[in-house]
């Protein structure tokens, strides 16, 4: 396609030694991978590769059971576009050519769930852990970027995260299923900052042999929730829901709340 698009996917979906299994993939690439900066037909330096991939397998255990396993990720590559022409603020280390900076990201994601579906009687039931993972990772064009900017970052931010989640319905009455749930997560991020700078004299003008600031932190929050829910068919016509839903989070901030929902 346009601007070098080149995009191929494959796909299966069949039963292989009992289970139900669905896999999908794709691959992008095009020099046009962020919105440009410049009103121009191409832009410099925008090349990305985009990876991607999905699988979803299941079986049934016995009459009343079944297991799912659901994972996926993708990886991502981007160039950051330049802006040619743009002056030279901090020329302390020499002349350079915003067109010619080469400053990237990469962004990569993961998750995974597997999950046990059954029904018993009158209740129906799921169970299912969780996990996923993310970052992202902006590389500077070297120390190129000081002489625009006065500092050249490499940036990194992760997250990774697990949990449990529980969700059930019974029907209780012909004219009441009440239905419940809870949910359970811990995450932990972390912020990486490297951040090569420039000294500076008591006038403010930058002087030479730049140094690395390095910013090192992270944080481990909770999420927790839980809801009841009575769905009462009040007539052929008319079904009303009505519950609570309470949720506790101790991340950044500790907070709580207890929901009444109609």
């Amino acid at each position: 396609g346009s601007r070098s698009t080149f995009q191929p996917s494959a796909g299966y979906a069949g039963v292989f030694g009992g289970w139900d299994v669905f896999a999908t993939g794709t691959f992008r690439q095009t020099s046009q991978g962020i919105e440009p900066p410049t009103g121009s037909l191409n832009s410099i330096h925008n090349r990305s590769e985009q990876l991607r991939g999905l699988l979803s397998i299941s079986r049934p255990i016995g009459d009343q059971y079944r297991f799912s396993v659901i994972g996926g990720a993708s990886a991502n590559r981007f160039q950051i576009p330049n802006v040619p022409g743009v002056p030279v603020e901090f020329p302390v280390l020499g002349e350079f050519d915003s067109a010619m900076l080469r400053s990237r990201q990469w962004e990569r994601n993961a998750f995974g769930i597997a999950a046990l579906q059954g029904s018993t009687g009158a209740v129906d039931w799921q169970v299912a852990a969780f996990a996923r993972q993310s970052s992202i990772h902006y590389l500077p064009s070297g120390t190129a970027e000081i002489a625009f900017n006065g500092v050249s970052s490499d940036v990194q931010r992760r997250s990774v995260a697990g949990g449990i989640q529980a969700d059930a319905a019974w029907r209780a009455h012909p004219d009441h299923t009440i239905r419940f749930g809870l949910m359970s997560m811990v995450e932990r991020s972390q912020a990486i900052n490297g951040s090569t700078v420039l000294p500076l004299d008591p006038d403010g003008e930058a002087l030479d042999d730049p140094f690395v600031i390095q910013d090192r932190r992270s944080r481990t929050g909770w999420l927790h929730a839980l809801y009841i829910q009575d769905e009462w068919r009040v007539t052929d016509r008319l079904t009303l829901n009505f519950g609570l839903r309470g949720d506790v989070a101790d991340q950044a901030v500790r907070a709580s709340q207890l929901s009444p929902r109609v």
